[in-house]
């Protein structure tokens, strides 16, 4: 069943994308507009006490710096959309060094590309994103299927340790601690 609401999927998209594609041919312009509609910003949500906060952010940066961040955002959406300024050395760099743990990962489990739930376990772009940040800090990471809108409950209740998966900028958002902007996500027409 999963394989045919792939396909169907699959056919609808590309009629959609061939439907757009024969727009303005023969001299009809008026269907040529490119408008952005909405852009949202991903970062990650931390509890604003957490430590983890600041060993992401740098291990965050150093993948950036190596071009992991980039060869990520090619496999997911076929261009680098990354946004996230590299610095090598980061995690040398901390105050206080990062001490082993399971960091505990809430993300949506149905935003692919972002991340999503398939039977093998969670995957996305936040979802490599996240197990390439926890194998340079030497933890471990588990993923944990949360309402993303809610970021603010589970981190508060402890559930999960930090939100990444589909986590949208707000900077009027004052119960987290978030991680620079990593990514532009930009909806047009």
């Amino acid at each position: 069943m999963n394989r045919y609401k792939k396909l169907v999927a699959s056919l609808l998209f590309f009629a959609l994308v061939l439907s757009f594609a024969g727009c303005g041919i023969g001299g009809n312009d008026k269907y040529r507009v490119a408008k952005t509609l909405a852009q949202q910003q991903f970062c990650v949500a931390f509890r604003p006490d957490d430590k983890a906060g600041p060993a992401v952010i740098a291990a965050m940066q150093e993948l950036q710096a190596e071009g992991k961040v980039t060869e990520l955002s090619q496999k997911w959406f076929n261009s680098d959309v990354s946004t996230l300024e590299g610095k090598k050395d980061a995690v040398a760099a901390l105050a206080e060094k990062p001490k082993s743990r399971t960091l505990l990962i809430g993300c949506d489990g149905g935003r692919l590309p972002f991340s999503g739930k398939e039977n093998a376990g969670f995957t996305g772009f936040d979802v490599e994103f996240a197990k390439a940040v926890c194998a340079k800090l030497g933890w471990t990471a588990k993923f944990i299927a949360i309402d993303v809108s809610q970021a603010a409950v589970e981190l508060g209740s402890g559930n999960v340790d930090c939100v990444w998966g589909g986590y949208a900028y707000n900077k009027d958002d004052k119960d987290v601690y978030t991680s620079p902007v990593y990514m532009k996500n930009t909806i047009v027409l």
